[in-house]
């Protein structure tokens, strides 16, 4: 899809339409195919879970934001790191998602975890969560209006907090054409819309092969 050109794309144009419709349509009797989906060990990004994880830097007490949480592969571990004194917001599009995230949380006794539903172009937090990390992991390629949506998680981030985002590469001729065919932007398209939110691109972590890393940092001026 071409810019209109009025400063409406990505704002109140979709960059991808119906690029959410699976998810939105997803029901109770789902939940266990989209968790072998999602969390199955074929992924790069689960098995190399622990290690993102750990590259995020959590201490006992930060805020979190598990923006896309899915089907809940990384809040538990988010929920463990920051302890009774921090705080986990799980954020989904698809609401029968967060009931299913909601389920296994509830499930393992954690009470730090608090879910929100986003919207396509909302993330769903109040402006003041003072988020000190947010985490959006195979997520923003599903992210249907960039230019609206990602300014409400800068307003929901504290000063200097830091987001970060990994996603698939986008190279012709090297990356699976499924992949192409689904994820509509490779990382400087990504890198330009989410800078344009007013996030500053601090690093860029080689660590993945099918993927890329990008650490934001949201300024504190």
């Amino acid at each position: 899809m071409e810019d209109p050109g009025d400063g409406s794309f990505g704002v109140s144009t979709s960059v991808r339409p119906g690029i959410n419709e699976s998810y939105l349509g997803a029901t109770e009797k789902d939940m266990g195919d989209w968790e072998e989906r999602l969390e199955g060990e074929s992924r790069e990004v689960v098995q190399s879970r622990s290690a993102l994880v750990a590259l995020l830097g959590l201490e006992g007490g930060d805020v979190v934001a598990d923006v896309g949480a899915g089907t809940g592969l990384f809040a538990g571990q988010l929920s463990d790191l920051v302890g009774a004194a921090g705080r986990v917001y799980a954020i989904d599009i698809a609401p029968q998602f967060l009931a299913h995230v909601r389920g296994k949380i509830a499930a393992s006794g954690r009470s730090n975890v608090v879910f929100h539903l986003a919207g396509a172009k909302h993330i769903g937090l109040p402006p003041d969560a003072g988020v000190d990390v947010a985490f959006m992991c195979n997520v923003y390629h599903h992210v249907e209006y960039p230019g609206a949506y990602m300014p409400t998680l800068g307003a929901a981030m504290r000063p200097d907090g830091v987001l970060w985002v990994i996603d698939f590469k986008r190279i012709e001729g090297v990356t699976d054409p499924g992949i192409l065919r689904h994820v509509r932007a490779g990382q400087e398209q990504v890198t330009e819309e989410i800078t344009a939110a007013g996030f500053v691109l601090e690093e860029s972590v080689d660590l993945l092969e099918e993927n890329y890393i990008l650490k934001f940092r949201w300024p504190s001026t």
